[in-house]
């Protein structure tokens, strides 16, 4: 009976070891704003709290009218740790299929870090999500060192395209603005009287 109450603290000992909280994959930064058309920026894929991840598969989508995707590459997190291989398949109207990376050893990276970069160009006014997805029903596949999965929370972003505000609206505004505020000033504004002067 003693040799059973033994095992079992140490087999409960044992899974208290592994990943205790899911992670978080997350777009950084959560909101962007744009502001204009035409604009390329770059957008992270990150990790929190992970623990003696191996490898990890991916995709992510947004609404294709507001951004264009030119391109994906591998962040430093995993990198940091040895040597990897980093896959995506080519960029369709408002996705990325698959990113993914993958340690050449059964090794696995601990912390937090940036997977991934991509890069995006802004198409049109508007705003739209950016969802991280996977092929395990449509969320992230990860898995540790000894291939087992690893919780993950999703934390999806959003960017927001907004219109150029050109200087030949801005200098009409102005004029009106300090016209409007010289009228206040001359008109609006009370007049101060002088204090009568007593003669004694």
């Amino acid at each position: 009976m003693l040799c059973i109450l033994i095992s079992s603290i140490t087999m409960a000992s044992l899974v208290g070891k592994g990943q205790s909280a899911p992670a978080t994959m997350a777009i950084n930064p959560t909101t962007k704003t744009v502001d204009q058309v035409g604009i390329t920026f770059t957008l992270n894929i990150t990790i929190a709290d992970v623990t003696e991840m191996w490898s990890y598969i991916i995709d992510l989508s947004w609404n294709a009218s507001v951004l264009k995707c030119l391109g994906v590459t591998e962040g430093p997190f995993m990198k940091a740790f040895g040597s990897t291989v980093f896959l995506t398949k080519t960029p369709l109207p408002g996705e990325v299929p698959e990113i993914t990376c993958t340690f050449l050893t059964m090794i696995g990276a601990t912390g937090s870090g940036v997977l991934a970069t991509v890069t995006f160009n802004s198409t049109a006014i508007g705003t739209t999500n950016l969802h991280i997805g996977g092929p395990l029903e449509g969320q992230p596949d990860v898995l540790d060192k000894n291939e087992i999965p690893i919780d993950v929370t999703v934390q999806d972003g959003s960017v927001t395209v907004i219109p150029e505000f050109p200087s030949s609206v801005i200098l009409p505004l102005f004029i009106i603005m300090a016209t409007i505020i010289i009228i206040v000033v001359k008109v609006a504004w009370p007049r101060r009287r002088q204090a009568p002067i007593n003669i004694p």
